[in-house]
């Protein structure tokens, strides 16, 4: 499983926020293999050499240059939005494709066009076209083939997972040659020095507004009042990638925008409930960030659109039910504790990688203030069932199985493009799968069952009141 850098920090602040005992969601270090390329696999296209190796462990090898084959799919892409379906329909330049770039939060996914290269010659100074199914990809190098590297030594880059590919060669000193020769929450990448663990930095990004277990949003409309003044760069941005990216900040936009909804039914069931004013002052507190960042959201994707977004009508029907403890629970661990946890990660992680510094300021500050909404769940649940002791076992099932229905889904085939999902400030539907997993399983599930284990054993007081229960709001 990747390890994401984003979702150790997550961990982290979790257990400091909870005061859970460190040792509680931690890692111990393995020893660092020798720098080789493991069990190498050849990546063939059209059953043609590629001239580069899948190694173990997330690394892939340049064994040679080769010119890339290029086998056009005859179904491509499949999506609601389709700007291509087949590789063929992308003429415009040499080695074309159909690229599917995920919806999400109401947005349809979509099928774009996109170009690869065929030999190094198509490539910028200081890249090397690394090549994949269908056609290869200009990426930064210093190094070639492995050829240029010496004896026993490999020209290597770590491909899907969420860091940005690079071509170098492994050294004698290497700290490691795969991600399983790293501490959990580190990935072995290409430093100064030769290959080193280090910390590894997708954006389904703020609170559902869950109604009837189901994410609700509003739809898309024209609207100028919902957008803040944001510049993002557009020089360099094709058409495809422009219209890819209106719609994934459109869809942030809409997930934003619900999730204003989602702290106000919130904030009136903390006040039914008779929780502790920091808790009601954080979820009024979180109602304003969540409606700066659906205005940011919105603002992006006019950019990128040339043209006015903004949410619509909001349907509310049903969405406020009588107030029970154990239901408001339920959602709360759901869209909060899992949601906006993923949400912080995937947003530090967008940050790390976003080359458009408008849009790296914008995800540090989206993931800082998640992060924030995060912890209030978090902090509301250990209230709650320090006040009521019956609620432990109904909050452990809530995680178990939200943490099951997402274990249980298929990962999608990785995406050589990644990285330019990254630079572009998103991620891929492999990346975005692939980092929920791993902060679930590292960051979610320890310390929630710490937590939990704490309370079921009574190893922290109980508070002087107990909340309401089984009310009516309104």
């Amino acid at each position: 499983m990747r390890r994401f850098h984003s979702v150790d920090v997550t961990a982290r602040w979790l257990l400091s926020a909870l005061g859970v005992a460190a040792a509680s969601c931690g890692g111990s270090s393995e020893e660092a293999a020798s720098p080789r390329c493991k069990n190498p696999q050849p990546i063939l296209v059209g059953g043609e050499d590629t001239g580069v190796d899948q190694c173990e462990g997330g690394m892939v090898r340049r064994r040679a240059a080769v010119a890339c084959p290029y086998v056009p799919r005859a179904q491509a892409c499949s999506a609601t939005d389709q700007q291509c379906q087949a590789d063929t329909d992308c003429a415009d330049q040499p080695n074309g494709y159909c690229r599917y770039w995920p919806g999400g939060g109401g947005a349809p996914p979509t099928c774009s066009c996109a170009y690869g290269c065929s030999t190094d010659a198509d490539c910028a100074e200081g890249q090397r076209c690394l090549c994949g199914d269908p056609v290869g990809q200009c990426v930064p190098a210093d190094c070639g083939t492995s050829a240029e590297c010496g004896d026993g030594l490999e020209c290597v880059t770590p491909v899907g997972s969420c860091v940005s590919s690079r071509l170098a060669c492994q050294t004698r000193g290497d700290e490691c040659s795969s991600a399983a020769d790293c501490q959990p929450g580190m990935i072995c990448v290409p430093g100064s020095s030769g290959f080193i663990c280090a910390y590894d930095g997708c954006a389904g990004l703020g609170r559902p507004f869950l109604v009837g277990g189901l994410a609700r949003v509003a739809a898309v409309t024209e609207r100028a009042d919902f957008a803040l003044e944001c510049a993002p760069q557009l020089e360099g941005l094709t058409a495809g990638e422009r219209a890819e990216l209106d719609r994934h900040w459109t869809a942030v936009g809409l997930m934003e925008h619900a999730s204003i909804a989602a702290f106000a039914r919130f904030t009136l069931q903390l006040l039914g409930l008779g929780a502790p004013v920091e808790l009601v002052e954080a979820s009024t507190a979180a109602q304003a960030d969540e409606t700066r960042h659906a205005r940011v959201a919105f603002a992006l994707a006019s950019s990128y659109a040339g043209a006015l977004r903004g949410p619509g009508p909001l349907d509310l029907d049903g969405a406020l039910p009588p107030l029970d403890a154990e239901r408001v629970l339920c959602d709360v661990i759901r869209e909060g504790c899992i949601g906006e946890t993923l949400a912080a990660a995937e947003a530090a992680h967008a940050a790390v990688h976003a080359e458009d510094p408008v849009l790296a300021g914008v995800l540090a500050a989206i993931a800082e203030e998640e992060s924030r909404h995060a912890e209030l769940a978090w902090r509301f649940v250990r209230w709650l069932v320090r006040a009521e002791p019956r609620l432990v076992e109904p909050a452990r099932r809530a995680f178990a199985d939200a943490i099951a229905h997402v274990a249980a889904r298929p990962l999608p085939p990785p995406r050589l493009e990644a990285a330019r999902y990254r630079s572009l400030g998103a991620c891929s539907e492999r990346e975005r799968a692939e980092l929920h997993r791993d902060a679930l399983d590292r960051a979610v599930a320890p310390c929630a069952a710490a937590l939990l284990d704490l309370e079921r054993a009574g190893s922290t007081p109980r508070p002087a009141s107990s909340p309401r229960t089984d009310l009516r709001l309104g």
